[in-house]
């Protein structure tokens, strides 16, 4: 065998078995970009604690970039004076996260958390010593539209969701 067919038969066996190992690689897969976004919080769907008005949003929080999917997690501060929140966002509640932020959120204010990208999510709310975290399974994202409450009290976290089921099976087929 000459030195050109050895290499092409060892080039062409190292390529097949590249192609194998960088398939498994995360280059497109990594997490999705979190940006705070000007202007209005995003529509809001009928809240999961209804006493709860998002008339006070702090901030947006834009996951991804897939478009709107009306799937939401708000972050409510109900406890009558100014609080320290931290947020981080990741993929499970094991997982290390890739977004870590904290914002101060006075009494009666809220953070909106609008998930754009179809996919697992974790986020932990931190106030303090306490800590919250609340997962958000990319199979909601089917057919649903879903809004999370985190309504932080005194002593507290209180975590409520509503979803709706338009478009969830019963077709014609």
């Amino acid at each position: 065998m000459n030195r050109r067919a050895l290499l092409s038969v060892g080039g062409s066996g190292l390529a097949a078995s590249l192609s194998g190992c960088l398939s498994s690689l995360p280059f497109g897969g990594g997490p999705p970009e979190v940006r705070e976004a000007s202007g209005p919080a995003p529509a809001r769907l009928q809240p999961a604690v209804p006493s709860l008005h998002a008339d006070s949003t702090r901030a947006t929080l834009v996951v991804g970039d897939e478009g709107d999917r009306d799937e939401q997690v708000w972050v409510w501060n109900e406890t009558g004076e100014k609080r320290t929140v931290s947020i981080e966002i990741g993929g499970s509640a094991g997982a290390e996260p890739w977004f870590r932020e904290r914002y101060d959120l006075a009494a009666g204010a809220n953070l909106a958390i609008d998930l754009r990208e179809k996919r697992d999510y974790a986020i932990r709310v931190s106030v303090g010593d306490r800590t919250k975290t609340v997962e958000y399974p990319e199979s909601r994202f089917d057919c649903n539209a879903t809004a999370t409450d985190v309504v932080i009290r005194d002593g507290k976290f209180e975590v409520a969701s509503i979803q709706t089921t338009e478009g969830c099976g019963g077709g014609l087929w």
